[in-house]
């Protein structure tokens, strides 16, 4: 499906059963590890006990977790939990897809809710839940309803009270056991006249997640920016495929994924 595509991205950033990515020996000191070497059955274990201990595996640019996608030396089968809105939610986002991607073994959860924010997600419990689940992982993704004209129980400002949501998320995550992992928000499938993605409000919600990743030494998974170069790559035309049905067929959904 389309929302296998777009979800399809990133394949090599976790292992997933057809590519379980790359990887070489941790680097001293730091636990790092970087692309070079293939994962395989036998060093599959090593990679997600170092990376437990807080290393990094380095997906090309960025650095991205792989521990959560082996079980662990426990025998454990790991636990992956996703945060954020209707981008990420249940038949409406990238999550259902994502969760096809994952290692056979692999539990994951999809805590999405449609019209969230930053801000609204925690005042409704939803974050209370979260915690309750104990995940080892925590994929986090918010910005879409933390707009200017979303109301005043939903909107953050991108530079100061958004950025303290997502710091607050990560410390919070780490407190219970998890490896927190900030994701971008997916782009909407606006274009100019050029047949590119036209920047928007959300520019700077997305730069604010970066910056929060950076700040608090966390993995960053920027599905904006991979998104934005995948319908630019495609053009308006081809991208219609992505949209939704709707009820109006004059007012085609921009943001959401087809199933």
């Amino acid at each position: 499906s389309n929302a296998d595509r777009t979800a399809g991205r990133a394949e090599g950033f976790f292992l997933v059963t057809s590519n379980v990515g790359t990887a070489s020996s941790a680097l001293a000191n730091t636990c790092n590890y970087v692309t070079k070497g293939t994962v395989t059955a036998s060093n599959v274990q090593t990679a997600a006990t170092v990376l437990r201990k807080g290393g990094v595996f380095n997906g090309g640019s960025l650095k991205i977790p792989v521990a959560a996608i082996a079980a662990d030396a426990s025998g454990t089968s790991p636990h992956i939990v996703l945060v954020g809105d209707s981008t990420v939610a249940s038949q409406s986002g990238w999550g259902d897809a994502f969760a096809k991607l994952l290692a056979p073994g692999v539990e994951s959860h999809n805590f999405g809710r449609s019209g969230r924010s930053s801000k609204s997600y925690r005042a409704e419990g939803h974050w209370k839940q979260v915690l309750a689940a104990k995940p080892a992982w925590v994929l986090i993704q918010f910005g879409h309803n933390d707009q200017p004209g979303k109301g005043p129980e939903r909107e953050t400002d991108a530079q100061t009270t958004f950025r303290e949501n997502l710091a607050r998320y990560v410390s919070e995550a780490r407190a219970g056991g998890a490896q927190p992992v900030l994701v971008t928000s997916l782009t909407r499938r606006s274009f100019n006249a050029d047949g590119k993605i036209q920047p928007d409000l959300l520019t700077g919600y997305v730069e604010a997640t970066r910056a929060v990743a950076a700040e608090q030494k966390v993995p960053l998974l920027d599905l904006n920016a991979r998104s934005i170069e995948q319908m630019n790559q495609l053009g308006p035309t081809a991208a219609v495929a992505f949209d939704p049905k709707t009820k109006d067929a004059a007012k085609p959904d921009k943001t959401h994924l087809s199933a």
